[in-house]
């Protein structure tokens, strides 16, 4: 089920599927642990970071392309990738030192590329 997953996933990525295609959307919910109720919590109350089809162009080149994800309140989070991968411009955009080309990030209901300065107030990045 797995290697049948990750296939498709990647035949996704290849040939941009829709949202509706998503496998983690078609995925049986016994593959993956139960979402805590804290975690649930802070998505009712935006307590948590959520970056929606952020996107960042440099000309013909697609340096981010079409990110999606959620931040915890009070988890480690660490973005790796190989290097290009799309990690220091991610950082980057949310941090406000350049700007999105597409997409959307909210924090306590802040949208941080409109309330930039709110959100710098609690703000912490360590490189």
């Amino acid at each position: 089920m797995q290697d049948e997953a990750e296939e498709y996933r990647r035949e996704c990525l290849l040939n941009n599927c829709s949202d509706d295609e998503d496998p983690v959307a078609k995925a049986n919910p016994d593959d993956f642990e139960p979402v805590p109720e804290v975690i649930k919590k802070q998505e009712q109350s935006k307590e948590c970071l959520k970056i929606r089809n952020l996107r960042r162009e440099f000309g013909p080149k697609v340096a981010v392309d079409n990110s999606n994800l959620t931040i915890y309140n009070g988890q480690i989070f660490a973005l790796l990738g190989h290097n290009g991968a799309g990690k220091t411009t991610t950082i980057s955009m949310l941090t406000g030192l350049i700007q999105a080309t597409a997409g959307s990030a909210s924090v306590f209901d802040l949208n941080i590329f409109e309330d930039m300065d709110d959100f710098r107030k609690i703000l912490g990045v360590c490189p």
